[in-house]
């Protein structure tokens, strides 16, 4: 099914920026289906499926400059619904795996301050959750935050806990978020950053089985914009090797999403021994992918300007990409944030409200999904730049941006009630065998014509594999 003027419209906000062929990569992209229903303002599944879509025509395109087929690209627009929450879908063995057994911890919802307005707080991880309840001081039941919230006004809160380096947010409306300082800075970012760094010449890549195949991507990202990017390269044959440390695992739930297609090891950043073989393995590969907050890998020299600056001679040229929450500039950009505080302080949460109340989009999560589809087209952009004309490169993608993005496409308006998971059903699924037992799991949601999307490996446990390369052309 063709493509309609307002999908290819927001396929043009995603494409253009980046350089990359609307018009060409737009012949070999379908539509299938009808866009389902949903109980919201917001243009949920258009956004979904326009950052999908970008993403799968930016990757075959790739493949088809370095000698692979030219290839087709399909996508079912109620499937796409489902590529922003993958992960409330999953299973092992059975057993529901679902990421929002995470989301419905007491620190991670909205509560009435003083004034009337709300705040959200996040406790995430324990030093979160802990913080958050040190300034709180309160103990960790929704009644005792909420008895606690409401003793000061919400911008009282939101002041007190970024003075103490911890995350939360005072709800906003989209007028007052594009009134404050951080909103207006995010306007005036593009959607997806990309930046040459440094000179170098140019690195056209042999042809290769797969779009992405003999690539290197080291993933220094946690929960779950940035392993969401990894894993989204992952499906059309890099090789991605996840960095951890064992004090800072992520959720058992979130690396059974975020895993597949990754080699898994451990590393600390506090060791200098640690912290040296991560800079040798940036040096050696092609793309350092980053999720932790403006400044946090500057202190670890593991920032794009360190590595440009230590890439020994001959080496083709690196990419590093960053996902944040808040942007590079502006006075929140070192703040933590989250997907859940993204949605609070753009509209988008008292928009889907009812009764004056916040809530957040039907699949719960938006921002996440949309900045790793987006951030990975921003990453093979960056590529292609590589092989054409030589460098290395800076992309970058936040949370709030994305989040303000989505708000400024057209969309059929709510459907007051409609169900979610939608009437149209789940979209296909995938078993595999693995570490952790019998995972079943959505499948990839674009289709290509030659390379069907796909994960070499399954989730596997964090620290199973040594932090080393496989030979280029061997995928895992």
């Amino acid at each position: 099914m063709p493509l309609s003027q307002t999908e290819r419209a927001a396929l043009a906000d995603v494409l253009d920026p980046l350089g990359l062929p609307l018009a060409e990569l737009t012949t070999r992209a379908g539509y299938t289906g009808e866009e389902p229903p949903l109980d919201t303002d917001l243009a949920l599944a258009l956004a979904a499926r326009s950052a999908v879509m970008a993403q799968a025509l930016a990757t075959a395109e790739f493949g088809a400059r370095r000698g692979g087929p030219a290839q087709a690209v399909s996508l079912d627009r109620n499937a796409a619904v489902y590529a922003l929450c993958c992960g409330l879908f999953q299973s092992c063995h059975g057993q529901d795996m679902t990421m929002a057994s995470g989301a419905a911890a007491p620190l991670s919802t909205f509560y009435q301050a003083k004034d009337g307005r709300w705040f959200h707080p996040m406790g995430t991880y324990p030093g979160l959750r802990d913080g958050a309840l040190a300034v709180l001081d309160c103990a960790n039941t929704p009644e005792a935050i909420a008895r606690a919230v409401a003793k000061r006004d919400a911008l009282d809160w939101e002041e007190a806990f970024a003075a103490a380096n911890l995350a939360g947010t005072m709800v906003r409306s989209r007028a007052e978020w594009h009134a404050h300082p951080q909103g207006q800075a995010l306007a005036a970012a593009p959607l997806v950053t990309v930046e040459k760094v440094a000179e170098g010449a140019p690195q056209p890549l042999p042809a290769a089985a797969r779009p992405l195949s003999g690539l290197r991507v080291l993933d220094f990202t946690h929960v779950i914009a940035g392993p969401i990017l990894t894993r989204t390269l992952a499906e059309q044959g890099v090789d991605c090797l996840r960095i951890s440390a064992p004090a800072h695992a992520d959720p058992q739930a979130f690396l059974l999403e975020t895993g597949w297609g990754k080699r898994a090891a451990y590393l600390d950043f506090h060791r200098p021994g640690d912290l040296e073989r991560m800079r040798r393995l940036a040096l050696s590969g092609d793309v350092v992918v980053q999720s932790w907050r403006p400044g946090a890998m500057e202190g670890f020299g593991l920032s794009a300007e360190d590595l440009v600056a230590a890439l020994p001679a001959g080496h083709p040229g690196l990419v590093h990409v960053s996902v944040d929450s808040w942007g590079r500039t502006g006075p929140w950009a070192g703040r933590k944030g989250f997907e859940q505080l993204a949605q609070s302080v753009t509209g988008v949460a008292l928009e889907e409200g009812q009764c004056g109340k916040p809530r957040y989009v039907p699949t719960g999560l938006l921002a996440d999904y949309l900045a790793a589809y987006l951030g990975a087209t921003g990453t093979i952009a960056a590529l292609m730049r590589r092989a054409r004309e030589g460098g290395s490169y800076r992309v970058h993608v936040s949370l709030a941006r994305v989040t303000m993005w989505s708000q400024g496409l057209t969309g059929p308006g709510r459907h007051a009630g409609a169900p979610f998971p939608t009437a149209a059903g789940l979209p296909p699924s995938i078993e595999r065998d693995s570490p952790f037992g019998l995972l079943r799991h959505l499948a990839p949601f674009a289709h290509f014509s030659a390379t069907p999307g796909d994960w070499a490996l399954p989730p596997c446990p964090p620290g199973r594999h040594d932090a080393s390369w496989l030979d280029r052309g061997v995928e895992a």
